[in-house]
């Protein structure tokens, strides 16, 4: 129990001190990096909520139901859990100062592929694996209980 606590410490240090960006301004970190990501995300809510409000009411319905639903919303926190994940073996990497390998590890699946080769299959890259199956395996019980009618009728 000692170490799991002592490893949850270092990767709140880690996101509240430590964290950089790989793009657009990547030598601000930690808690200063939020000023520029809440605006993202909320302006990206923003979007997906235009985009949901000008679908067809049938439309729009399924989309709710499919992620409204316990399965749905355990996907979308294991998605988050994943990208955290990712952003915090990205830190681990070496940092390049060149543009183009900086922009290679925004394609998924690079960072894993990177700290794997360069640190071995540890603990951190299996339990990676493990949230994203477990939010691919969620997401597709959800959309089976969500078309469970449909399936039988």
């Amino acid at each position: 129990m000692q170490a799991m606590t002592s490893a949850m410490k270092k990767l709140w240090c880690w996101f509240w001190h430590e964290r950089l960006g790989v793009f657009l301004f990547p030598r601000l970190r930690g808690y200063r990096r939020l000023v520029l990501e809440l605006p993202v995300a909320f302006l990206g809510a923003y979007a997906w909520y235009l985009y949901f409000s000008s679908l067809p009411v049938r439309e729009r319905n399924f989309a709710l139901s499919t992620f409204g639903n316990l399965f749905g919303a355990t996907a979308i926190l294991c998605i988050a859990v994943h990208q955290a994940g990712i952003g915090y073996l990205r830190s681990q990497l070496p940092r390049e100062v060149n543009f183009s390998s900086r922009l290679a590890l925004l394609i998924p699946g690079k960072v894993l592929a990177l700290y794997k080769k360069q640190h071995g299959e540890d603990l951190t890259v299996r339990i990676l694996r493990g949230i994203r199956l477990a939010a691919f395996v969620t997401f597709a019980i959800g959309m089976i209980v969500v078309n469970w009618a449909r399936i039988h009728s």
